[in-house]
């Protein structure tokens, strides 16, 4: 019995023992790996350091970065502090560091680039030289006719950060360089800086055509009857940029300064007739529009005197007799509002009246008329109009 009594005894002193020691238990503070002071947690010794810091910055514009920091846990810490006065043994070993280090600088970073400068205002300069870098590469992509312009909206990406450190001479970079360094970077990343470009532009605009059918044509024939001339609007848009490459545009408003005057096209609907050849195809010796201050109403078929000619498309002849400058002439009518005529013939061999049928022989071809030697003048006339045969030739 006594025994296990005296078991029982040395479990519980041991379990005192184990208890107190834990919560004996505190954690060492180290800068540049030396002892600073002690707390009673972990987690409090990570706050009064960050607030340590903080005063720092606030009091005498200090930011120290550069620290090898370090929080051990130990056991029977007699000199553990807690609150404010381990915060102040903590600002007080910062300061007593900062006094002692090289010459404040500031840290430019932005991806996998740093660049440390010799002040605050050097790296401002070198995000004002980057934002003016990229406002100048948007506007080599400028819209034409542009009549305002703005820039608003200029944002600088959280990734691209400055801050205080402590750095030597060595360690300082020029801001040109840094400037390089950090538009490259930027590019390389495709983000840093973005802004907006408002701009009012007059532009150019034409309205779609307007398409009337007309039987003065052929079926697949056009002809532009009136021009169309060009309108202008004025445009207000806003472009977003990136890296001074735009990412996306909408347009805030649309006014029309002078309208547009659209085109007038004429769409042929009369059904295509089909003419033969009068004679054997032959060389075009002349062809049909202006010709010697006038116009030639017809084309020219380069033949030998007594080439037997053919009716070109089947109706009835008008007339088939001396006609003027025509000399021999034979016209047929051929139903439709359409009509062919042959002339400088050496002999006729229809009369007016007659029916004739496409290929029909009518005539030989000659020298009559006014001419400058054999051939035949063949034409062919729509609503009394005389048209380039070659239209409707096969």
């Amino acid at each position: 019995m006594k025994k296990r009594y005296w078991i029982m005894l040395s479990l519980l002193g041991l379990a005192a023992l184990f208890w107190g020691l834990h919560h004996l238990k505190c954690y060492n503070i180290y800068i540049n790996q030396k002892y600073v002071a002690a707390a009673f947690s972990k987690e409090e010794a990570e706050a009064a350091f960050r607030s340590a810091r903080m005063q720092l910055y606030e009091n005498e514009g200090r930011f120290m970065s550069d620290m090898d920091t370090r929080i051990s846990a130990g056991i029977f810490g007699t000199d553990a502090v807690e609150g404010n006065e381990l915060t102040q043994r903590i600002y007080t070993e910062l300061e007593q560091m900062s006094d002692a280090s090289p010459e404040d600088g500031c840290r430019i970073k932005i991806g996998n680039y740093r660049a440390t400068l010799p002040d605050e205002e050097s790296a401002k300069w070198v995000i004002r030289q980057a934002v003016l870098h990229y406002v100048n590469l948007a506007e080599e992509k400028k819209e034409e006719n542009r009549t305002s312009c703005r820039i608003e909206q200029i944002k600088i990406h959280d990734a691209l950060s400055i801050e205080p450190v402590s750095a030597s001479d060595e360690e300082i970079t020029s801001p040109e360089e840094a400037l390089r360094g950090i538009i490259d970077e930027m590019d390389r990343l495709k983000y840093g800086i973005s802004f907006d470009r408002i701009t009012t532009s007059e532009v150019y605009y034409e309205e779609e055509p307007v398409y009337q059918e007309t039987e003065t044509l052929f079926d697949g024939e056009s002809e532009v009857y009136r021009e169309g001339t060009f309108g202008v609007k004025e445009i207000t848009a806003s472009e977003r940029f990136v890296n001074g490459v735009s990412a996306y545009r909408s347009v805030w408003s649309e006014a029309v300064r002078t309208e547009a005057v659209p085109a007038i096209i004429y769409i042929g609907t009369r059904e295509m007739p089909e003419y033969g050849w009068p004679v054997e195809k032959a060389s075009i010796t002349s062809g049909f529009g202006e010709r010697w201050g006038a116009v030639h109403k017809g084309i020219d078929i380069g033949v030998p005197m007594g080439t037997s000619v053919k009716a070109a498309r089947g109706g009835t002849v008008l007339r088939a007799e001396r006609i003027g400058t025509y000399g021999n002439c034979v016209i047929i009518d051929h139903g439709d509002g359409q009509e062919t005529r042959y002339a400088h013939l050496s002999g006729i061999l229809v009369n007016a009246g007659d029916e004739v049928v496409k290929g029909q022989e009518i005539a030989r071809s000659g020298n009559s008329g006014r001419t400058t030697g054999p051939h035949l003048h063949f034409e062919i006339r729509v609503d009394g109009e005389p048209i380039d045969p070659m239209r409707l030739l096969d």
